[in-house]
């Protein structure tokens, strides 16, 4: 199985391969044409220049000694020949040649140039023609000898591939730091996920990139640093217990056993990046797991820490007057999507024959009341029933799900922390949820309670009147 690493350096081979290969085809195999097709441009420059002469020049005497001029500019032989009487009118004689043969056509942007190959000043030696008709009605031959080229390719050629073998030697270099360095981060994210997993908290992510890597090692970090704490607050609280060892113990593996999922989701994830057994196209949905989970184990610590804190009696409370029977109706109102959007019926009644105020939090009570709710949405098999009734100087409120009663022995542990009855095969309670809502309720002194009805369970929550 290859590591991510070994598949990023791999990509980057490959990729350094196929430039090389394009640019060392373009070197040995198109530079020629390309410059060839260069200097025949330069010639076609110098037959413009022929041409602009002829049109500025007072006398044929005049524009013959400028072009004279120009050939020593032009390095090759010019001759110009009138197409009237089909004589030279000027050639230069620094350059000469027998008669020979043309070899090679060469065409670039609509201009032809010929190879042509004679015996002078050696045999086999050959020659770049360039011949244009000029508006002077006169044709402008132009030679320059190929060895010139020919060394010139070569020399340029040469100094290419080289610099060819040393960029790719730089490349690879590059594309073995670089694949560390992708890399590196995703096994310092694996070593930290798997410390929290053995809740260990003295290791985190150092790195200080500012992509999804940066951002997952920061959650992680602060994951670790808020379980740390709720974990260290807990065992202060826990010590307070008569039975000190043996609720430390069972606090421990509550807690590894809620926070073991998501950790064994996150380390799975990110081993299978650093193997690299992740398509380059599915990282990104890896990456929006790990976060999901993460975010659980957020949720799940915030939960132990409010927990902590109603237990503690830290968590401070704004006490003021609540219109009992809007307040219900407002929240039953707004779980009534919800609950019918989960494919069960619900019915709301307030046979209430007073108005109700009572003295409390109304986004405490709003929360418990909503966690006893998601309890019931969690185990109704049909029906949810919510009831408001005055008994005397009592208001009472009941919460019914149908669906298969709680087991008795489960019923007196219902409201403790983590605690998950059975029923058959459905799970009762939420872990954390009842939990909370019996602190908040116990904070408010109101009274709860749960009973087994026939086909069904029923919470009741009883509230005094001011």
């Amino acid at each position: 199985m290859k590591s991510i690493r070994i598949r990023i350096l791999s990509s980057f081979m490959i990729l350094i391969v196929i430039i090389a290969l394009i640019f060392s085809i373009g070197v040995n195999h198109f530079i020629q044409r390309y410059y060839y097709g260069n200097k025949i441009m330069d010639m076609k420059e110098v037959a413009n220049s022929i041409d602009t002469i002829y049109n500025t020049s007072d006398s044929e005497d005049e524009a013959l000694n400028r072009i004279e001029y120009l050939g020593y500019i032009f390095e090759g032989k010019i001759q110009i020949l009138d197409t009237s009487t089909n004589k030279i009118v000027f050639e230069n004689k620094r350059l000469q040649y027998s008669e020979g043969v043309i070899i090679k056509e060469i065409v670039y942007k609509d201009q032809v140039g010929l190879v042509y190959e004679t015996s002078f000043p050696v045999e086999g030696a050959r020659w770049l023609i360039f011949i244009d008709h000029l508006e002077s009605d006169k044709y402008a031959a132009l030679q320059i000898p190929i060895i010139a080229i020919e060394d010139t390719i070569s020399t340029l050629q040469a100094f290419l591939n080289i610099l060819l073998m040393i960029t790719t030697v730089v490349a690879v270099i590059l594309s073995i730091i670089l694949s560390t360095n992708i890399t590196r981060p995703i096994k310092e994210l694996h070593r930290v996920a798997r410390n929290i997993g053995n809740l260990k908290f003295d290791d985190y992510y150092k790195g200080l990139r500012q992509d999804e890597l940066g951002e997952l090692g920061q959650e992680l970090n602060s994951i670790s640093n808020k379980l740390e704490n709720t974990i260290n607050d807990l065992y202060v609280e826990i010590k307070k217990e008569k039975n000190i060892d043996l609720m430390r113990r069972r606090f421990v593996a509550q807690v590894s056993h809620e926070l073991q999922t998501p950790i064994s989701i996150i380390s799975s994830y990110t081993e299978a990046l650093m193997d690299g057994i992740v398509e380059e196209d599915e990282m990104l949905e890896y990456y929006q797991v790990i976060e999901e989970e993460a975010n659980k184990m957020s949720h799940i610590i915030r939960d132990l820490l409010e927990l902590s804190q109603l237990e503690a009696n830290t968590l401070s409370f704004d006490f003021n007057e609540i219109h009992l029977r809007p307040f219900l109706s407002t929240l039953m109102e707004r779980y009534r999507r919800v609950i019918e959007g989960k494919n069960l019926r619900f019915s709301y009644t307030d046979e209430c024959t007073r108005d109700v105020v009572i003295q409390g939090d109304a986004l405490r009570l709003e929360q418990a009341i909503t966690n006893i709710l998601n309890n019931a949405i969690k185990n109704s098999d049909d029906l949810i029933t919510v009831g408001v009734y005055n008994e005397q100087e009592v208001t009472k409120i009941t919460i019914v799900n149908s669906g298969e009663p709680i087991q008795a022995n489960d019923l007196t542990h219902l409201f403790e922390s983590f605690y998950k009855g059975k029923s058959r095969n459905k799970s009762i309670g939420t872990g954390l949820g009842l939990a909370i809502a019996s602190q908040i309720f116990d904070k408010h002194h109101i009274a709860y309670n749960v009973d087994n009805l026939e086909h069904g369970v029923c919470f009741t929550i009883r509230i005094k009147d001011l």
